[in-house]
């Protein structure tokens, strides 16, 4: 099996996670390993990006490098606005390359928060508050039993993720797995146009006759 071993504080352990973004790792152990959306990731002792490839036998560690006053953990981007200029250098030099671009002050405003933005995903992923989804959060997704959403997840017919008893998967996966499984119209095949304008007409039946009893029988 290849496995990478990935460290939060006092959380750690081996996974097959070989192969996949540190950004995917961050998200499948967001909650089990409570690493938060503004943590470095650190490969092997070096810093590296969000779309980082991980290779087998790799040991990543996330660490934030900044606090706020919402404390350590906080995903809120507004509380943590200075710290993240104090930590980063980066993104001071993104705000002298606008200023010398001497563009009007609506468009310099367009220009940083663009280049910060990008900035912000590549270092750390794209901001989102996507949840990992429960195995019975899948079943009511699908309209289906909580063994058949499991075994979906196990066999890998729904892409997730896996540690001991702890089993998560991502909406934008079950959504693919729907969206492959979907049974379009062939846009091939011929439609037929019936005609169903009907006159109508009055018929004279008996009273207590065959043809009456059938018409009241049709009506139910």
């Amino acid at each position: 099996m290849k496995t990478v071993h990935v460290t939060h504080r006092l959380a750690e352990g081996e996974f097959d996670f070989a192969g996949i973004s540190v950004w995917s790792v961050k998200l499948a152990l967001k909650h089990a390993f409570g690493i938060p959306y503004f943590a470095e990731a650190f490969v092997d002792g070096e810093c590296v990006n969000a779309t980082h490839c991980l290779n087998d036998g790799a040991s990543l560690v996330f660490l934030k490098m900044f606090g706020s006053k919402r404390g350590d953990d906080s995903d809120e981007i507004a509380p943590v606005a200075t710290g993240l200029v104090s930590a980063y250098r980066d993104l001071t030099e993104i705000g002298e390359q606008v200023k010398s671009l001497n563009l009007d002050p609506s468009q310099s405003i367009d220009e940083l928060v663009r280049q910060v933005a990008l900035f912000v995903e590549k270092r750390f992923g794209p901001y989102s508050k996507e949840e990992m989804l429960t195995i019975i959060e899948v079943a009511r997704l699908l309209g289906c039993s909580y063994g058949e959403a499991r075994n979906r997840m196990l066999d890998g017919r729904i892409r997730s993720v896996k540690d001991g008893r702890w089993h998560r998967t991502r909406r934008d996966w079950v959504e693919q797995y729907v969206e492959e499984r979907t049974i379009h119209a062939d846009p091939s095949l011929g439609q037929i146009r019936l005609n169903t304008n009907r006159r109508l007409k009055t018929i004279g039946v008996k009273p207590n006759g065959v043809a009456l009893q059938f018409l009241r029988e049709r009506e139910e």
